[in-house]
């Protein structure tokens, strides 16, 4: 049996050294514009601070040549997206890696390639633990954030035998900020166990173990940060509290491993394997294994913050629309909670969330929401102090402004593709808009095929969307996701998502009904004699099913050919002359359980089918349904569907907004059938 602890590098508080420069001082030696200071601190009564410009300024120590070691040290940056903070590790003259607090306020790992992002938009003003663990077996470094969890091993620059330097500093920063520097200290200690033959009785409360080759196995595994065990012969008897498991090949196996407070396990190669895993994890235990970061952003889009006193329940998205409002609550005091800094209205805020889904994606995870902060509320409330924010996205700007070219508010599209009259309406939003933040791409904005004529008065960009919805074919559909991008699209032909009941979901609920069925529409365009509009348009079929149901359409005379009231009037009807029916499915994440699905790939305006019921149903869940709302959770995902093209998107009342009573004085006293 052989046991190993890893060892230490750098030692050094500065707690001995006179305020001035670093350089000189200890074994430092480098630029004199690393100073040790007293006035910002991670303990004792010191540091290092370096006012950082556009030039690159290092100090470097030497310590005693370490092979395999671990290296623990503070960093704080006073503007986290200013410059690049950098701690480098050598051999001799020859850097192999470092940790970089970089100019996008990302703290990563770099050695040959970036090996890890270990904090995703790192706060300003803050000081961050961080610990870096290199081998040289194979060359290869890791880190970790205030004791998280490790990131995968990456290869260094290049071979080394040895780390027996480090330095401190940085620069490339274009506005003047401080860089901080504290506590350089032994890592926590690393056992290695191998060829075990008669067993260990226990380990318990250490921080890592990597166990190959046991013959007769460990009695007992506890309170431990991570396993990393190969080669186990007639097994484990108990692992319990374990925070990382990775487990392979072996043969007879764990007999119990229980409550695993777990972001991986991972089991291959293995022979008789667990006889019992215990029972399905806490909801507390489970929701740490997907992490929700939340961050602001000023109008402009300059990072401010993260948030890492919030937390919020879910939100909603629906076609012909986009996001909708997201609360989330701040865990602040009520008379100092960062209002006007972070807390100010029109801050944009971003959630993303890192799971098992993105882990192995390039970015590491996936922007869920975007909005703007419309209204903030603190509070206190037996005792419990606090701030609530209501967000609303961006979509919701198009009902904010007069869709205009300067300072003309009529805009009249003549025998134009209804899909290029959006890509228009979207130029003038960019040009009259200050800092835009919804855009549009060709292939996102298709055009329909369909052209048509319409003069937009006086109009939001909301109103004159909700126009352009109309004139389009049946069954097309705009929407705005988290990436701001415009989307006007047909129902997409293939399948999105495919759902098996009993796995993906088990509650479901259909409604059908018929109260919103229009099969008639008495269109006028609000001109008496020449040039007037004042026809019934209706579904023969419809309304000999379901009885005439009619509704009024009034256009105050921007139609001006029988040909485009045709499409608007017949467009109504083909969406909405069957009953409403419309699936409300709940589908679980799969995060939280082995059989759910990855519900931050559903978004409205994709398809699904249904698998996993009789042929009874096919005309409910028949295939290529349209989602046109998701309810999202962390833990799952509400999803309103429908089924048939008559229920697409329920926008009657929206339809019918400018059909008061007023508008129909002095209409014609007949129309033509």
């Amino acid at each position: 049996m052989l046991l190993f602890y890893y060892s230490m590098a750098l030692v050094d508080n500065f707690e001995s050294y006179s305020a001035g420069d670093l350089n000189g001082q200890g074994s430092w030696t480098g630029d004199t514009a690393l100073d040790v200071q007293t006035s910002v601190v991670n303990s004792g009564s010191k540091a290092v601070s370096l006012v950082a410009g556009v030039d690159y300024k290092f100090c470097k120590a030497t310590f005693t040549a370490e092979g395999d070691g671990n290296q623990v040290f503070y960093i704080r940056k006073s503007i986290a997206s200013a410059g690049n903070l950098m701690v480098r590790f050598f051999e001799s003259t020859n850097l192999k890696f470092y940790v970089q607090f970089d100019d996008v306020g990302d703290i990563t790992l770099i050695g040959s390639s970036t090996i890890a992002i270990l904090v995703s938009n790192a706060s300003a003003n803050t000081w961050y633990k961080i610990e870096v663990q290199w081998q040289t077996s194979d060359n290869t470094v890791r880190g970790r954030v205030n004791d998280g969890t490790w990131s995968s091993y990456g290869a260094a620059m290049s071979a080394f035998t040895s780390i027996d330097g480090l330095d401190i500093g940085g620069g490339n920063a274009y506005q003047t900020a401080s860089y901080y520097f504290d506590d350089f200290s032994e890592g926590i200690v690393e056992k290695s166990v191998s060829d075990i033959g008669g067993g260990i009785d226990a380990i318990s409360r250490d921080k890592q173990f990597t166990i190959s080759e046991i013959g007769t196995g460990i009695d007992l595994i506890a309170r431990d940060k991570q396993f990393i065990i190969t080669d186990i012969g007639t097994g484990i008897d108990n692992v319990t509290r374990g925070l990382e498991i990775i487990i392979t090949d072996y043969g007879i196996g764990f007999e119990t491993a229980e409550r695993q407070i777990a972001t991986q396990i991972s089991i291959s190669e293995y022979g008789v394997g667990w006889e019992t895993i215990e029972a399905e994890l806490t909801a507390q235990e489970r929701k740490l294994r997907k992490v929700v970061h939340i961050s602001v952003y000023d109008a402009d889009g300059n990072y401010i913050k993260t948030w890492n006193d919030a937390d919020f329940t879910g939100f909603r998205k629906k076609i012909n629309g986009g996001l909708e409002e997201c609360i989330i609550k701040l865990a602040r005091k009520f008379d100092d909670y960062g209002e006007y800094y972070d807390v100010k209205l029109n801050n944009e805020v971003r959630i993303k969330i890192t799971d098992e889904d993105t882990i192995g994606t390039a970015d590491k995870e996936k922007l869920i929401y975007s909005g703007y902060i419309s209204k903030y509320e603190p509070f206190i409330e037996g005792g419990k102090e606090g701030v609530t924010i209501s967000c609303l996205g961006y979509y919701t700007k198009f009902a904010q402004d007069i869709y205009k070219n300067g300072t003309t508010t009529t805009i009249t599209e003549s025998a134009t593709d209804v899909g290029t009259m959006f890509r228009n309406l979207m130029d003038r939003y960019r040009a009259e808009t200050s800092n835009p933040k919804l855009n549009y791409t060709n292939e996102s904005i298709e055009t329909t095929g369909t052209t048509a004529t319409y003069t937009f008065e006086m109009m939001t960009y909301r109103e004159a969307i909700d126009i352009i919805k109309k004139l389009a074919p049946a069954n097309w559909w705009w929407y705005v996701g988290a990436d701001h991008l415009v989307k006007f699209k047909p129902k997409p032909t293939a399948t999105t998502h495919t759902f098996i009941f009993g796995r993906h979901f088990t509650s479901v609920r259909v409604e059908k009904g018929m109260e919103k069925i229009k099969n008639a529409v008495l269109f006028w365009n609000q001109i008496t004699g020449t040039g007037q509009i004042y026809k019934l348009y209706k579904d023969e079929a419809s309304v000999n099913d379901y009885g005439r149901r009619i509704t009024k359409y009034i256009d105050p005379g921007r139609v001006g050919s029988t040909t485009d009231a045709d499409k608007i009037a017949e467009g109504i009807i083909e969406e909405h002359k069957e009953p409403d029916i419309k699936v409300i499915v709940e589908i679980i994440d799969n995060n939280y359980s082995s059989k759910g699905y990855d519900i931050e790939s559903i978004e409205p305006g994709d398809t699904c089918v249904f698998l996993g019921f009789s042929d009874a149903l096919n005309e409910t869940f028949k295939e290529n349904m349209i989602i046109t709302e998701v309810e999202y959770h962390l833990n799952r995902a509400i999803l309103i569907i429908e089924p048939l093209s008559a229920s697409i998107v329920d926008r009657i009342e929206e339809i019918a907004r400018g059909l008061e009573n007023s508008q129909s004085k002095d209409a014609p006293t007949s129309y033509t059938a």
